[in-house]
């Protein structure tokens, strides 16, 4: 080692160590030292010198970078590591810049042995504990402060809701069977169930983890939807006006905190329009007066129009003269057996009886209603039955017969209200 002008020249050969100019043999160089010093030290110049230089052997020198401690081969060389002199602010910033560096990286790298906080983590584990929040097994996850409630729903039959009927018994809206599973990891859940209308409030309230809840929505929760073919003046399609309704499930736990599904939605058939008929798939019919159909009391009389071979005379009028709630159409049926084309079911002119479907269902026989009421047949109301393009009866001999049936829902039979049979002018 050489010391000059403040700065330090160190020589080092593969084979041995020496002082420059002087066969005198030194001890190994330290290694740690010399990295150290590279680190601390950016000045530094590594010179590589060739042993076969006469003189001096490290007269001719050649500067190298630091990966020049790195030898490729096996040759005796000699390294000299010359400190500069540091004489110039630029030195002194340098230094301290990178001592800076050199002690933040150490501290990054010791501080997985040293660890954090308190040596036996009983403050962090107490803490976590008492905000319910430990993810077990230590594992020093952190958990948010609440967790929310998970919830499931299921719409039983979603592609089939049916008709719901009021306590007058005509159809008071939609209903609909739905299954709910719900459960809350941190606390409780305080309230949960359905929303029917989608105002944020529930309308029907559950509180057992998992259950099924049958809907009922009414008609002012539903919405009007018709499709391309109502009303376009087509005979030949088929147009529908639907009734829809959206509901969600919802469920709050202890702190606070609300879950909700997504947001559902039903649709179903209320009336069907083909061939310019409209068919009712609602209850519009109150519950009705009589139980027997036999009560149900009508007077027939022979229509002032003059019945003869033509194809649209008008044939009979019936009135109906008791009870006070009207009969729909779908639930009620006349037939028609004149002199001529036979037996006909009659068909009330701007209603489809789709339960008077058989080989003797057609419009040949229709009814004209005088009511307020085109689905119903009203409490005193008057009804004319008139041929509707054939002859069903003309002036010859013979009488008409005219029977009024009645259906008994449950059971899908008819029973017959009243009969008459009665000569026709």
């Amino acid at each position: 080692i050489e010391l000059s002008n403040n700065s330090a020249i160190a020589w080092w050969n593969f084979n041995s160590p020496y002082i420059a100019n002087s066969e005198k043999r030194l001890g190994s160089l330290p290694v740690v030292p010399l990295i150290v010093a590279i680190i601390l030290q950016p000045d530094l110049i590594i010179q590589k010198h060739s042993p076969e230089s006469e003189g001096d052997p490290c007269a001719q020198n050649e500067r190298m970078g630091t990966q020049a401690l790195i030898l490729n081969d096996r040759g005796a060389h000699c390294f000299g590591i010359k400190l500069m002199k540091p004489d110039s602010l630029a030195s002194i910033m340098n230094w301290s810049k990178n001592l800076y560096v050199f002690m933040l990286g150490a501290l990054i790298v010791f501080s997985g042995c040293f660890g954090t906080g308190t040596t036996d983590g009983a403050d962090d584990t107490d803490d976590t504990e008492s905000n319910g929040n430990n993810s077990g097994g230590g594992s020093g996850v952190l958990l948010p402060d609440n967790l929310p409630p998970v919830i499931s729903i299921e719409i039983v039959d979603a592609y089939n809701p049916q008709w719901a009927e009021g306590s007058d018994c005509t159809t008071s809206g939609m209903s609909i069977e739905t299954r709910h599973a719900m459960t809350d990891w941190d606390g409780t859940i305080v309230n949960a169930g359905w929303d029917i209308n989608l105002d944020g409030n529930i309308d029907y309230s559950v509180t057992a983890d998992e259950g099924y809840t049958t809907l009922e929505m009414p008609m002012s929760a539903l919405i009007w939807h018709n499709d391309s073919g109502w009303g376009d003046g087509d005979s030949t399609t088929s147009g529908y006006a639907i009734l829809e309704n959206s509901f969600a499930f919802g469920a709050q736990d202890d702190d606070g905190e609300w879950t909700s599904s997504q947001i559902v939605t039903l649709d179903k058939n209320a009336f069907r329009e083909y061939n310019n008929v409209v068919t009712s798939y609602i209850d519009s019919e109150p519950c009705r007066d009589f139980s027997n159909a036999a009560d149900y009391n009508f007077s027939f009389a022979d229509h002032p129009d003059i019945v003869s071979s033509g194809e649209f005379d008008f044939l009979a009028t019936i009135d109906r003269t008791n009870g006070q709630s009207g009969i729909g159409w779908e639930n009620i049926r006349i037939r028609f057996d004149g002199n001529d084309e036979g037996e006909r079911y009659c068909i009330a002119n701007s209603y489809s009886n789709s339960n008077s479907n058989s080989s003797n269902s057609n419009d040949r026989c229709i009814i004209i209603q005088s009511g307020s009421d085109d689905f119903m047949w009203e409490p005193g109301e008057s009804i004319i039955l008139q041929e509707n393009g054939w002859d069903l009866h003309d002036a010859g001999s013979g009488s008409a017969e005219i029977y009024i049936e009645l259906l008994r829902v449950n059971e899908n039979t008819w029973d017959a209200m009243e009969s008459e049979i009665m000569s026709l002018s």
